[in-house]
C-alpha cells in the first residue's frame, strides 16, 4: 500500500471515530482544489493529559496532484490544568509539476474557563526541512507575510516567517521562534481553542516537512492578586501599618 492510500484511510478512519482527546480540527486548502476539513479526537499516550493525532489529506480529483500528512501532540487542559501545547508535525508533498499554494489551519479544543482580562503567555517555534523529489530545485515560500501563525481562540498572534528557501534538500528553518503574551481573546474570555495556521507555496516535485510546537500558559491577571487580597481582608491591613 503506498503512503497516499495510507493517508486517506487514515484520514477518513480518524474523522469517523470517536476517540479519547481533545477535538482536533485541521482545515486544508490547495490552490486550484476543493478545501478540505478533518475533526478527529486522539490517542492517549503515557503522559496524563496529553494525546497524539495522526492522519493525512490527498487531492482525489482529476488526479493525485498533492498529499498532507499529520502525526501531532497536543494537551488537554481539563487534565493538565492552565496550560495548552499542540506540535507542528506535518509532512506536505507537491506531486504536480508546477507550484501549489497550501493554506493549512489546526486548531485544538481546550475549553478552559476563565475570568475577563485572564493573559494568556505563549511560545512558539518552527522548524523543517524541504526536499527536492526530482532533479529539479525545491522552493518554499511564505504567502501573506508569514508561513507561520500561531492562533489562539483562531486569532493570529504571532507570526513566524523565514522567507524564501531554494535549494535540493535543507533545513529551511534552522529554528525560528518568538512569544507572545495578552488577555485571551474573544467574546468570552475563556481559552477555547489553540491552533496555527501554515501558509506557503511549495514547488513542483517538492516535500516539505514541519517541526516545532505552539503552547500557553495561563497567567494570573493584572491586579487579580490584588482582590484575593481584598478577599481576605489584608488589603486594608496594609493601609492601616502606614497610617500609623
Amino acid at each position: 500500500m503506498n503512503a497516499i492510500s495510507t493517508a486517506a484511510i487514515l484520514s477518513t478512519a480518524l474523522a469517523g471515530t470517536a476517540l479519547a482527546g481533545p477535538v482536533l480540527t485541521i482545515q486544508a486548502g490547495v490552490s486550484g482544489y476543493a478545501t478540505q476539513t478533518v475533526t478527529s479526537g486522539g490517542v492517549a499516550t503515557e503522559e496524563p493529559g496529553r494525546y497524539n493525532y495522526v492522519g493525512g489529506l490527498v487531492s482525489n480529483f482529476p488526479i493525485t496532484g498533492w498529499a498532507i500528512g499529520w502525526d501531532l501532540v497536543g494537551d488537554d487542559t481539563s487534565v493538565v490544568p492552565d496550560a495548552t501545547f499542540v506540535t507542528n508535525g506535518f509532512t506536505v508533498t507537491n506531486y504536480t509539476s508546477g507550484n501549489l499554494t497550501f493554506d493549512i489551519v489546526v486548531s485544538l479544543a481546550t475549553p478552559l474557563a476563565a475570568a475577563p482580562g485572564t493573559l494568556l503567555d505563549c511560545f512558539g517555534n518552527l522548524s523543517g526541512t524541504l526536499t527536492a523529489d526530482s532533479s529539479s530545485t525545491a522552493t518554499i515560500s511564505p504567502v501573506g507575510g508569514a508561513m507561520w501563525q500561531g492562533q489562539v481562540n483562531g486569532f493570529s498572534k504571532l507570526s513566524l516567517n523565514p522567507g524564501t528557501v531554494s535549494t535540493d534538500t535543507v533545513t529551511f528553518i534552522p529554528m525560528s521562534s518568538g512569544d507572545w503574551s495578552g488577555i485571551i481573546p474573544g467574546d468570552s474570555g475563556n481559552l477555547e481553542t489553540v491552533g496555527y495556521r501554515l501558509s506557503f507555496t511549495l514547488s513542483g516535485k517538492s516535500t516539505a516537512q514541519f517541526t516545532g510546537l505552539w503552547s500557553g500558559t495561563v497567567v494570573p491577571a493584572p491586579g487579580a492578586f490584588a482582590m484575593l487580597l481584598a478577599a481576605f481582608g489584608l488589603g486594608g491591613m496594609g493601609r492601616r501599618r502606614t497610617q500609623d
